[in-house]
């Protein structure tokens, strides 16, 4: 299945069935029909560049699509009521089964996250911590993961453009 644009994927009004769910500009589909319009605002996501007492940082191994089996960082989407870094300490967790204490902000990227046939927009927000422990459980959405020297990762390896871009970012300012 491609993935496309919502404004390609929903061709109906969701509110009233009407065809003609007309684009009024790249963030906005509106129905001439019953007068809604539903806007694509992106989808807030946050990664985490988490560092050992070694200075080698956690990579993940992707277990599900997009991008099955490339490195990642541990993250994911922000929940509605959540935090950022309520979100990242979750989505750590879950994955890697690490509890992350202070968080950096380190910078964000947008993105397109294709999920289900439908191309979704996101801004990856990149931060950094440290721990303490290096106790892993891989979980959730990863195959595997690994802490590694930040100079011998393989960027070719990573799925994601936001996530390439985020540790292009880290690696150069070591």
């Amino acid at each position: 299945m491609t993935a496309e644009h919502p404004r390609v994927a929903y061709p109906h009004c969701p509110k009233c069935g009407a065809s003609g769910f007309a684009s009024t500009g790249a963030n906005r589909l509106w129905c001439a029909q019953c007068d809604f319009a539903w806007y694509f605002n992106v989808a807030a996501a946050v990664d985490v560049i988490i560092r050992n007492a070694a200075g080698e940082i956690l990579l993940t191994r992707r277990a599900r699509a997009p991008h099955l089996g490339t490195l990642d960082l541990p993250g994911g989407f922000v929940d509605a009521g959540e935090s950022l870094e309520e979100a990242a300490r979750r989505e750590v967790l879950e994955e890697v089964g690490i509890a992350l204490g202070d968080l950096a902000y380190l910078s964000s990227f947008p993105n397109e996250y294709a999920f289900g046939g439908v191309i979704y927009h996101a801004l990856d927000v990149v931060m950094t911590a440290d721990v303490r422990t290096e106790a892993l459980l891989a979980g959730d959405d990863v195959a595997s993961a690994k802490f590694v020297a930040p100079h011998s990762i393989d960027l070719a390896e990573v799925g994601l453009d936001s996530t390439r871009a985020a540790l292009s970012l880290y690696i150069a300012g070591l």
